[in-house]
Order: structure tokens, then C-alpha cells, then sequence
């Protein structure tokens, strides 16, 4: 339809609490107005003549659903600003040349997590069966808690937890009560430009380490060591876990349409075991290259 006219002028008007128009004022400098006088926005549109009393009433239709449209929005829009704020707030700050350490503490978030975990083992023992007091199947119970700080949107992380396990075994060579401590960073670099590329735009790399000690003492006497008199100690481990790992992320395959990630990583783990039984005393190491793929 043709828009002949369209005039959009802001009038002072009273209207009661039903919304119905009292009176239009004129806008006079330096005039008091009434309490309830407030300024409006209208809009005069004059279209082509329309006869036809379905037309008519579709246009009608149309201008209600608009102006309820404009209504509710305008009538929503500081609760929307407010809570567009507060979820800005919320949102870690993106890292740039200008952060600096008091602004990475200032965005620092917090994240703990607790967990409970049963595990039942099971070793199938080879022939001749040992005795009773050598058999390893077991239930484990664990409990604990990680405490993460947030940095720049997970890009650079801190932690720290606890975790206690028993292990309810069924030789009561290997039944004990375990202390695990852990503590861990991560740093994630952003790689220059020259990186770049369709699959990887953003190309980043991610280094971590990680540690952690597990303190084990056992219930009772071992009956077969130490050799030259066993049924003598009360077996204590204390294991040492090192953990170095880089990672590079970078985006996997669509499928269906829809966009994955994947990355490659390279780790080294050290473990290194102390016991006051020699026999358990061992030293460890793990090189792992793994690739992930997220869908």
C-alpha cells in the first residue's frame, strides 16, 4: 500500500491509570506541567483509501500487533539493560595487550567441585592361588574436593584439592586408608598470527602441570614382608606424582552441519613411590601423545 503521509511528532499528554487519554497540553517553556503529564510519542500515517472491511481489519490487526510489540519492549527495556549489565559483569574479561596482573586478579573466578567415586577391582590371579592375605580385589571408596581460580575465561587456571580414599580389600595386605593432595596450573598462549589458519584461526597452546601426593598407611601388619621378618611392619607408601602436558586446540570435521573440536597433546608423567618395604619402592615414567575429538 501506498505511505502518502507520515508525521512523527512527541506530545505532552494525562492519561488515568487505564491508559485512556485525559487531555494534551502544550509545550510551554518554563510552564509547569501536572504531575502525571508525561511526553508521548506519536505517529500519524496516511496510506491509500482501503474500502474493503477485510482489509481493514487486517491492517488493524497488524497495527495492534505492532504497537503491543513496541509496548512490551519499551516497557521491558531497563529490566533487559539491568540484567544485559549484570551478565557483562559476570562475563570473564577477555585477555589484551593492556591486562595486567591486578586485572587478571579483578576477573578471577571461582569454581569448586566435590565428588564421591566407588570403584570394585577385581585381579584375576594366575595358578597357584596366593593366600589369603595376597588377594587384591577390593572396593575403594573416595571422596574429595578441587578448588579451581579462574582466569581470563579458563584460558589460565590455578587449583588446589584434597581427597581421602579407604580401600576395603580382601587380603588384608593391601586394606589401607589413603590421603591424596593436589595442586596445578595451566597457561594457555595465544601463537602468533602467522599460525593462522582456516581450521585453526585462533591457534593457541595450552601448558600445564599438575602434582600430586598420595600418602598410603595400611591397617595391619604385612604377613609375608619384609623377608628376613614379616608380620613386622605396618606398610606406609608415599607417592609422588609429576604431570607436565602441552595441548593445541584447534577445530575438528563438521558433522551434520554442525562445528567440533579437536586437539593434540603431548605429556610426561613422573611417579615415584616410596615405601618403608622396600619391594613396593618403584620410579615411573609416561610419554603419551593423545588426540581428542569433541563432538
Amino acid at each position: 500500500r501506498g505511505i502518502h503521509v507520515v508525521i512523527h511528532p512527541q506530545i505532552i499528554a494525562r492519561r488515568d491509570v487505564t491508559g485512556r487519554l485525559i487531555e494534551v497540553l502544550s509545550a510551554q517553556p518554563g510552564g509547569d506541567l501536572p504531575h502525571d503529564a508525561h511526553t508521548e510519542s506519536w505517529i500519524h500515517v496516511e496510506i491509500d483509501r482501503e474500502t474493503d472491511r477485510g482489509d481493514l481489519k487486517q491492517i488493524t490487526a497488524d497495527l495492534l500487533r505492532v504497537l503491543s510489540d513496541v509496548r512490551e519492549a519499551v516497557e521491558d527495556w531497563d529490566k533487559m539493560r539491568d540484567a544485559a549489565l549484570r551478565m557483562a559483569d559476570e562475563l570473564p574479561k577477555e585477555p589484551g595487550a593492556s591486562d595486567t596482573l591486578g586485572d587478571l586478579v579483578r576477573n578471577m573466578g571461582h569454581l569448586t567441585q566435590s565428588f564421591f567415586r566407588f570403584q570394585n577391582k577385581e585381579f584375576f590371579e594366575p595358578n597357584p592361588l596366593p593366600i589369603d592375605d595376597e588377594f587384591r580385589d577390593a572396593n575403594n571408596y573416595t571422596m574429595g574436593i578441587l578448588h579451581l581460580l579462574r582466569f581470563a575465561g579458563d584460558k589460565h587456571l590455578v587449583k588446589a584439592g584434597y581427597q581421602v580414599d579407604w580401600e576395603d580389600a580382601q587380603g588384608r595386605n593391601y586394606r589401607y586408608v589413603g590421603h591424596r593432595f593436589l595442586a596445578g596450573v595451566q597457561y594457555t598462549l595465544d601463537l602468533p598470527a602467522a599460525l593462522r589458519a582456516s581450521w585453526n584461526p585462533a591457534p593457541q597452546l595450552r601448558l600445564s602441570y599438575d602434582f600430586d601426593v598420595h600418602v598410603r598407611d595400611y591397617g595391619n601388619k604385612n604377613s609375608l614382608l619384609p623377608t628376613p621378618d614379616p608380620g613386622s611392619k605396618w606398610r606406609q607408601d608415599e607417592e609422588y606424582n609429576n604431570t607436565v602436558r602441552a595441548e593445541a586446540p584447534f577445530e575438528g570435521p563438521r558433522i551434520l552441519g554442525e562445528p567440533t573440536r579437536m586437539s593434540l597433546a603431548l605429556a610426561y608423567q613422573n611417579t615415584v613411590a616410596n615405601s618403608n618395604i622396600a619391594v613396593f619402592n618403584y620410579t615411573r615414567n609416561v610419554y603419551s601423545l593423545t588426540l581428542t575429538w569433541s563432538y
